[in-house]
């Protein structure tokens, strides 16, 4: 019997299955206890029509019987009370009349009964029978008494009725009507089966509508359940529950759990938030130490391009080289100096050809990929920013679409200022980033998730210093990741307008 042990308890049942189970259950029970009630109820009906009718053959028959017990006239006795058995519509098996003395004066089954016999002798009746007799003709036999009343008794096997027989108030005898106990039994079968047809039938209708009762009864528990069992790894978002709307106590139990799914979801987003701070924080010092080596031999470069410029025989080539190396070097010092804490970079103001020399940096990774560069360049006039910084941010984010794109795609690079912000727009062709990603992107060494390796490796440190950098300028970066397309939107105010940078607090950033 092993499948009956792995067979599960019903206690480890589901809701589902315990309610419907349950209806079905008190349904089948009160049909039961309906139908019992009502086929005894009618059993009893059928007797007591049984003894209604017999008190009213009795009392035809005894007074048809006075004349012929006052004239001994025994055969016409045996006539009357053997009709109703030769019609055979009264159910009764055996008739018999005794006189004063309990002595046989007659029976309808003269064969087993002889005359003049006591009851006793013959066997006839049970003794509570005899007794009954006996009481009835114990009473006062006057004209003026009230007459015995008709006696019903139960035997083991058989209905009695007794009926006296009166004359002139005296009780010349009894009647005794005989009834077999099982004369309702084919009556009461037949009715018990057609109880039962009907009770199985009405059972059958009703069934399915208690299971889809039971089962929409169960469905907010059950909905209740389920949720909370995904919390755990992680906290289940309000469209996966579906908790019920309502103020009933499964309503008021929803309502808590999905209270208390709010504040999970803010304590985990509280958790990130410390967690990427401290290491923004780890970061930091770590740049910082690497940003101080790296300004000595910075330095030492960008004297020797000075001097060479100052005092060296150069053509006007080698100057522009010179001049484009100048600029670079500044912008690692800027770019370096802007991870610094106590650091503060140089401010040059942005001019049109900063932008011209990322394009042209730029330019050989996008041939290497073999993609298309889609540049449109706003900018026409020198604005307060720091060159250094903004050519930075730019950079990053091509370098980061360079590396995303697949080869033969297209990356598009748009540049505009308003008066009041400049807007850097920056977006790539190919594999999106996936939505678990999207919150953790400016974090430094973010865990590349199921990008390609080439197009994660451009969203590490850079895309962190990127982030730094707008921070610090007091600008705004946006991230709009789509099947096909992802594009990084940069907006930065004025410098004109900003108070002294101060270091991030924090690794938020809007989402679009």
């Amino acid at each position: 019997m092993k499948w009956l042990s792995e067979w599960p308890s019903p206690a480890n049942l589901s809701l589902r299955y315990k309610i419907p189970a349950r209806a079905t259950a008190l349904m089948l029970v009160t049909a039961i206890a309906l139908t019992s009630a009502i086929v005894t109820r009618v059993y009893d009906e059928l007797r007591q029509d049984l003894f209604n009718n017999a008190e009213i053959l009795g009392g035809v028959l005894s007074e048809t019987l006075v004349e012929p017990m006052r004239n001994d006239d025994v055969w016409r006795a045996y006539e009357i009370i053997r009709a109703p058995l030769v019609a055979g519509d009264n159910g009764a098996d055996k008739l018999l009349l005794v006189d004063d003395r309990q002595r046989i004066f007659v029976s309808s089954q003269p064969g087993e009964t002889r005359m003049l016999a006591s009851l006793e002798e013959a066997g006839a009746s049970p003794t509570p029978v005899a007794q009954a007799i006996e009481d009835m003709f114990s009473r006062p036999q006057t004209s003026d008494a009230t007459p015995p009343a008709p006696r019903r008794l139960v035997g083991e096997e058989h209905y009695f009725m007794l009926q006296p027989v009166m004359a002139d108030g005296v009780m010349m005898g009894t009647l005794i009507l005989r009834y077999p106990r099982d004369i309702h039994w084919p009556r009461f079968v037949g009715m018990v089966e057609r109880a039962a047809t009907v009770t199985l039938l009405v059972l059958l209708a009703l069934l399915p509508l208690s299971w889809w009762w039971g089962r929409r009864m169960a469905r907010p528990l059950t909905t209740l359940a389920d949720c909370m069992k995904r919390v755990g790894d992680r906290i289940p978002e309000e469209p996966e529950c579906r908790l019920q709307e309502s103020n009933d106590e499964i309503g008021q139990l929803s309502r808590r759990l999905r209270e208390m799914l709010a504040e999970l979801r803010q304590k985990e987003l509280l958790e990130q938030q410390v967690m990427a701070s401290e290491r923004l924080a780890a970061v930091g010092r770590l740049t910082g130490g690497i940003a101080h080596e790296i300004n000595n031999p910075l330095g030492g470069m960008l004297n020797a391009i000075s001097t060479q410029k100052r005092h060296g025989d150069t053509d006007a080539r080698t100057a522009r080289t010179l001049d484009l190396l100048e600029r670079g070097l500044l912008q690692i010092r800027d770019t370096v100096s802007a991870l610094l804490v106590e650091a503060r970079p140089e401010r040059q103001p942005l001019a049109p050809t900063d932008l011209q020399d990322v394009r042209t940096l730029i330019q050989p990774n996008i041939q290497r990929r073999k993609a298309r560069l889609d540049w449109h360049d706003g900018l026409r006039e020198t604005i307060p920013l720091p060159a250094a910084l903004v050519r930075q941010i730019l950079i990053n984010l091509l370098l980061n679409a360079t590396q995303a794109v697949e080869n033969g795609g297209r990356v598009e690079c748009r540049i505009r200022y308003d008066g009041d912000v400049l807007n850097l727009q920056v977006g790539n062709t190919g594999q999106h980033i996936p939505e678990d990603r999207l919150a953790r992107l400016f974090e430094p060494d973010a865990p590349p998730g199921a990008e390609p390796r080439e197009a994660a490796a451009g969203r590490g440190i850079g895309l962190w210093m990127t982030w730094q950098i707008t921070t610090q300028l007091k600008g705004t970066i946006d991230v709009d990741s789509r099947p096909g397309w992802t594009e990084f939107r940069v907006r930065l105010p004025r410098a004109e307008a900003l108070e002294p940078a101060l270091p991030p607090t924090d690794n938020r950033s809007e989402r679009s």
